[in-house]
């Protein structure tokens, strides 16, 4: 009994360790700051509601979770309930996601699914804004669990209980609800009549949703005003995704489409199947309906957020459909090579010529019954063994260059920090937990399984304190008091421009935020938003263009280079014009030179990261 819980301990330690070496924790960044001010406004109305993200509308209208953050937020505190429950979201994740793949992959192989997927960035749509399990607070990551969930019931053909999840998925997040709707519908399971159904009934309940819009006087297309501000979160856009972007995306699809031709007649072809649909469908969607036709509905709707599935599902297949290629003899071994080299190539462009070509590998092995001389069989292997050759050394060169350019600033010690930096791509801790995994499988007598699986608990043991001490660090609480000063001189409800951290402004001064790139994600959803952040933008336009990350500096001059941009970012900024050109602009908090007198500024007891800030007046109170 003990010799068989080895390989499982062994493997659980390694599958820790490689969390912890991709997952590092920053706090209340990137997306988990819209949902702080959606919680923060429900838990302090009076302050937080007018903040100009919430005051024309939001995404908060279309999910329960910003009432259970609240609760969270009123027991735990905004940083700990963050933490806590994206901890928590990942636990949830991973033990669903193992329960989705044992569905349609064999057990052996969802260690090794369930490994890529932590490994790996798992990035999908434009930009690498978006990935599965996101180190960040979120509902999306809870939208996904309950997706998994639903999904397995649904396999399972316990349709109460898919039903059941696939409602509270959609009262979670219903953009990353609604790809499992389609995946669920694309799957075998689902009897093609009713499929025509569905589709046919989806098609006209979108006529209809977009003509009761224009009978009642809300806006069907986007107009060249509302269209400017949107223009710069290229994301949303099809027509604005990098090749880099697309290389990731076509490996991931002709993964699929591999698998649809490698697996048995079984259902992982047809979860490969219905997930090659699926991110099909969901660009194709916002391609004609955002992109070419310029339907509101449609680029709110954000239906290539349905690659989420398609991602998660050849991440958790791709080594079974591998192996599945390695058995198909010379051709299949060349194909595997060839697909391990496009995913190895997966962040250039040269990934689509090599995925295009395993692909075609893939339909010769499972097509040609007539086999191939040896000599042609050996150079076919070989060509593809070099080409993965030269893919690995290119990831090596890659990777140890951003390594040693771009090095990690996380909270642990340089030792982890420097493991991070190479790892980056997810590659190197993914080839050491499949080296554990084929090691703890070589091996029948118990003692070589507990030499791995003590080597797998020290190796964890070593790097857990780090990752704890991490995800326990408090970027905000232990600041609060040291902004007490300067809450004393603002007057409540003031809006406060501190650009580009909101959080701060939320967290540390207990006031609304004037502008952000973080604010402009509620121009999505709303026409008015968007125009009075492109109004405030424009009057703080000399403000805005000396610092690289405004949002909407694409969209309001394209003539601006990013070097340009940057070049600004230490030219002085006089106070006086910038508050003439703003008369709503009462309260400034910068590094920049402003060529005035501050209001105040801050203790030395102040953190670090905050002690060059200080704080400007426009007007006397």
């Amino acid at each position: 009994m003990l010799v068989r819980a080895l390989p499982a301990v062994a493997l659980l330690c390694a599958f820790v360790s490689v969390w912890i070496v991709q997952n590092s924790s920053f706090g209340l960044v990137h997306d988990s700051q819209i949902y702080l001010i959606q919680a923060l406004a429900r838990l302090h109305p009076d302050t937080f509601a007018q903040d100009i993200f919430l005051r024309y509308g939001s995404q908060d209208s279309y999910t329960v979770f910003s009432p259970l953050f609240a609760a969270a937020i009123r027991v735990l505190g905004a940083e700990n309930a963050a933490a806590i429950l994206t901890v928590t979201g990942h636990i949830a994740f991973y033990g669903v996601s193992a329960l989705f793949a044992r569905q349609f992959i064999p057990a052996r192989f969802v260690w090794l699914g369930l490994a890529l997927v932590c490994a790996l960035p798992s990035f999908y749509g434009g930009g690498n804004k978006f990935a599965l399990a996101e180190d960040f607070l979120t509902p999306r990551i809870f939208g996904e669990i309950l997706v998994m969930a639903g999904l397995t019931a649904f396999l399972k053909k316990r349709f109460w209980l898919a039903g059941v999840l696939g409602i509270a998925a959609v009262l979670v997040h219903p953009l990353m609800a609604s790809g499992g709707f389609v995946f669920a519908l694309c799957t075998s399971i689902t009897p093609p009549r009713v499929r025509a159904w569905v589709i046919v009934a989806g098609v006209v309940i979108g006529c209809c949703a977009l003509a009761w819009m224009g009978m009642h006087g809300q806006q069907l297309r986007f107009d060249g005003e509302w269209i400017g501000m949107l223009w710069g979160l290229y994301y949303l856009w099809i027509s604005q995704w990098t090749v880099v972007t697309w290389a990731s995306v076509l490996v991931a699809l002709t993964t699929l489409a591999a698998g649809v031709l490698v697996l048995e007649r079984s259902e992982g072809r047809s979860i490969c199947r219905a997930a090659l649909i699926t991110g099909v469908a969901g660009i194709a969607v916002t391609f004609v309906g955002a992109d070419a036709l310029q339907f509101v509905l449609v680029l709110q709707a954000q239906a290539w957020r349905w690659l989420w599935v398609t991602m998660l599902v050849v991440t958790l297949a791709a080594p079974f459909i591998v192996y599945r290629m390695w058995s198909l003899g010379a051709l299949g071994r060349a194909a595997a090579l060839l697909l391990i080299a496009a995913w190895l190539f997966s962040i250039e462009k040269y990934a689509i010529g090599v995925a295009v070509i395993a692909l075609l590998v893939s339909i010769a092995a499972t097509r040609v019954t007539r086999p191939l001389p040896d000599r042609a069989q050996r150079l076919i292997v070989f060509g593809a063994a070099g080409v993965l050759a030269l893919a690995l050394l290119y990831h090596i060169a890659t990777a140890r260059m951003f390594a040693e350019t771009i090095p990690d600033w996380s909270l642990v010690p340089w030792v982890l920090r420097d493991i991070r930096a190479a790892s980056r791509s997810g590659f190197l801790p993914y080839a050491v937990f499949l080296l554990i995994c084929i090691a703890v499988y070589r091996f029948d007598s118990w003692k070589p399984r507990l030499a791995i699986a003590t080597a797998c608990a020290v190796m964890l043991a070593a790097i857990a304190p780090a990752s704890v001490n991490e995800w326990s660090t408090r970027w905000y609480a232990p600041e609060y008091e040291a902004f007490s000063g300067w809450r004393e001189l603002i007057p409540p409800h003031t809006e406060v421009m501190w650009f580009d951290q909101p959080t701060a402004v939320w967290l540390l001064l207990d006031r609304p935020s004037y502008l952000s790139g973080l604010q402009q994600a509620s121009a999505v959803f709303s026409r008015p938003a968007a125009i009075a952040m492109k109004r405030r933008s424009n009057m703080i336009r000399s403000y805005t263009w000396s610092e690289p990350g405004a949002a909407w500096i694409k969209g309001t001059n394209e003539l601006v280079s990013p070097a340009e941009i940057q070049a600004r970012a230490n030219e002085p900024i006089p106070l006086g014009p910038l508050c003439a050109a703003a008369p709503d602009l009462r309260f400034v908090v910068t590094q920049k030179n402003m060529q005035a007198e501050p209001l105040a500024t801050l203790p030395p007891t102040v953190a670090k990261r905050y002690r060059d800030f200080k704080l400007y007046r426009c007007e006397p109170l």
